[in-house]
């Protein structure tokens, strides 16, 4: 199978899991064949989620009921699904004191 496929669906599935209660299999998301039109057309794991929250009105449960926000991901629950799915994709950079300029670390 495609790697691209997998951790899209790896990213996503942590992000359904983590923040509705769903698994991969509850969505389209499980097939192959969706996720690769997805990749295709260049379409961020969260913001697929996010058209299947609108469409089913799907409720958040890592969300308290004094603090109600918007049930719709962000690129920074992205960001930490892919941390904790897929960390050898993350490159670190550090800022040197002495200069502005990214360096790998």
């Amino acid at each position: 199978m495609d790697s691209a496929i997998r951790e899209y669906q790896a990213i996503a599935g942590y992000l359904l899991e983590k923040h509705f209660g769903l698994t991969l299999n509850d969505t389209n998301q499980h097939d192959d064949a969706v996720v690769q039109e997805l990749v295709e057309i260049n379409v961020p794991v969260f913001e697929a989620i996010n058209q299947l929250v609108e469409k089913y009105h799907l409720d958040r449960i890592d969300q308290n009921h004094w603090s109600p926000r918007s049930p719709l991901l962000t690129a920074s629950n992205f960001m930490v699904a892919v941390l904790e799915t897929v960390p050898e994709k993350v490159q670190l950079v550090r800022l040197d004191e002495t200069d502005d300029r990214p360096m790998p670390h």
